[in-house]
């Protein structure tokens, strides 16, 4: 080898350590400049039992560490030939991450970002993503046992202020000229499952209510919206509707509604596997009101809900068979006709019978359906023709289901 080549290769070699050098450089100076932006890190415990979202206090090996992973993901979103690149960021070389200011990077349908824990774990990251935003020093916590893809928590809003731990709002959707449309949803949640592993799309309990549907408009069958089969809406007096038809409105059934002046609203109806005696005046019946009979114009106040195990006290209206046994009174031998009021309230001798006997009978029933007083009651009245006051009646009442 020549001196003059041994010369220009040293030459070579200093010139890369210099360009090695000013790299180094402007590293450090991108690194000093990421700690600026990241600054402290909260040391704030977890409460027991809860796992926190709360970043955990870094040492100056996990910032170090934190600044790289940084340095390398902006490097990857900004540089020139980065852009347009799906990149996977593992969630363990950047630990937790607080963002001090805005990067916006260009991001579309083409250029999706994804934060993916490893393929090679042998179970599901606890949370993979957390997003938090709260007052105090203290971070909210989810409870133990669940692992997520996205946490979204926030706590100790201004008064005033609304706190939601995920917000999802979506455009409408594009309709067709077939009639169909293609709906836009704010939020989708989809699970898979089996009997032993049974999927759950959405979980929702909060302490006052565990679900709110906002009221809208006017009834959805006054509409023309073309609707799918399982869309449930509430219009602006609260009723909740239900579709069962796709169709323009489609098909609707309403599940709940406001009760008009003087109503009383209940839900649905369960029927009873077999008749529950639940009254029975005659003597040694070992029932409710056993060994007294109605008597002319007496109004007697039954108890109904939460009597036996088959009607629960939350009943509020019931079906069942009403029964007269035997009226008796001052036209014996011959048997005084007469007829039956019965409602939540104190009957009046005006309103509409529920049972109407002739004058002879033995025994007369019929079915009957009516609402219960708030105790759970309900009131009976008897009253005879030829305004007989000396005349009685044996009376039973069977039910055979409940309103809710």
């Amino acid at each position: 080898m020549t001196e003059a080549n041994s010369s220009g290769d040293l030459n070579q070699l200093m010139a890369d350590v210099a360009a090695m050098r000013e790299k180094m450089a402007a590293q450090e100076a991108e690194l000093n400049a990421l700690r600026t932006q990241v600054g402290s890190l909260s040391d704030a415990p977890a409460e027991s039992g809860s796992k926190s979202l709360a970043p955990a206090k870094s040492s100056r090996r996990q910032m170090l560490k934190m600044g790289g992973a940084a340095a390398a993901g902006l490097a990857l979103l900004a540089g020139a030939n980065g852009l347009g690149k799906q990149e996977i960021v593992s969630a363990a070389d950047l630990d937790v991450v607080q963002v001090a200011q805005t990067v916006s990077p260009t991001t579309n349908a083409s250029n999706p970002t994804i934060i993916q824990s490893p393929a090679k774990e042998s179970a599901l990251a606890s949370d993979l993503f957390g997003v938090f935003n709260y007052t105090g020093a203290t971070a909210p916590s989810i409870p133990t046992g669940i692992a997520t893809a996205i946490a979204g928590i926030t706590a100790g809003a201004a008064s005033g202020i609304t706190s939601v731990g995920v917000y999802g709002l979506a455009a409408g959707g594009i309709g067709t000229t077939s009639g169909t449309y293609k709906p836009s949803f704010g939020v989708v949640g989809g699970s898979t499952g089996s009997d032993t592993a049974p999927g759950i799309g959405g979980y929702f309990y909060g302490t006052t209510a565990d679900l709110a549907i906002k009221p809208n408009g006017a009834a959805p069958t006054a509409t023309a919206v073309y609707h799918n089969a399982g869309e449930f809406y509430v219009d602006a007096t609260g009723a909740l509707w239900y579709s069962i038809a796709a169709g323009t409105p489609g098909t609707w059934v309403s599940l709940a509604a406001p009760s008009p002046a003087g109503a009383q609203a209940v839900g649905s109806l369960q029927l009873l596997g077999a008749p529950v005696r639940v009254v029975d005046t005659r003597p040694n019946s070992g029932l409710q009101a056993a060994n007294t009979p109605l008597r002319y114009r007496q109004n007697v106040a039954y108890q109904i809900a939460g009597q036996v195990p088959s009607v629960p006290t939350a009943a509020k209206g019931v079906i069942g068979n009403i029964t007269i046994i035997q009226p008796s009174g001052a036209t014996a031998p011959i048997l005084p006709a007469g007829f039956l009021v019965l409602g939540a309230d104190v009957p009046v001798v005006t309103a509409s019978s529920a049972l109407n006997w002739d004058a002879g009978t033995l025994a007369t029933g019929n079915n009957f359906s009516s609402a219960l007083s708030s105790a759970g009651k309900l009131n009976v009245l008897a009253s005879f023709y030829n305004n007989d006051t000396t005349a009685t009646a044996e009376l039973t009442i069977d039910i055979t289901g409940y309103y809710l």
